[in-house]
């Protein structure tokens, strides 16, 4: 049986159940009614990255790794309180494995699609696309690579999200 999981990073019912009412959101209204929704309660801390790798891993960040958009890394030769870290975007989980892991393990077919924190992408039974937090579309961010190419042929606008390229990597 086909399985869609699909998620919208910070929508809340709040938001969302007023404009389904008013008729503004068929193709949500099509999935409230023919399929299930569920109110997730994230994890602590409360923010993208570790919501969902724990969604995708069902692992506290203790297990996955990631707890925020950041890696650290504590600087050569530097011991004890206020040594000087070097930080950087953090892209993917350090541990445990995804439902698409899993699925693929089992001979499954998966597509997974603008998933945050999936750069760079794995190799899976199916079809990877990294979401957000993907350096930039300069980089290999599809699985197969050669998807890549069939993306941006189907849609030559595309675009992951951020350039995360640009963003600042240094001492914090």
């Amino acid at each position: 049986m086909p399985t869609i999981m699909f998620g919208v990073d910070g929508l809340t019912y709040r938001i969302l159940h007023p404009l389904i009412e008013r008729g503004d959101l068929p193709n949500f209204k099509r999935l409230q009614t023919e399929g299930c929704e569920a109110i997730l309660e994230s994890k602590y801390p409360p923010l993208t990255p570790p919501a969902w790798m724990s969604l995708s891993t069902g692992l506290k960040p203790a297990s996955h790794g990631v707890y925020d958009f950041w890696e650290y890394e504590e600087q050569s030769g530097q011991k004890g309180l206020g040594n000087t870290r070097k930080a950087r975007v953090q892209t993917h989980r350090k541990g445990g494995k995804a439902i698409w892991n899993i699925l693929s393990d089992y001979g499954k077919r998966v597509l997974v699609l603008n998933v945050p924190m999936t750069y760079p992408p794995e190799p899976i039974n199916g079809i990877m696309v990294s979401g957000y937090m993907t350096p930039s579309s300069d980089v290999n961010f599809t699985y197969p690579t050669d998807f890549k190419e069939e993306l941006f042929q189907a849609v030559p606008d595309y675009e992951i999200d951020l350039d995360f390229s640009k963003i600042y990597v240094g001492p914090v």
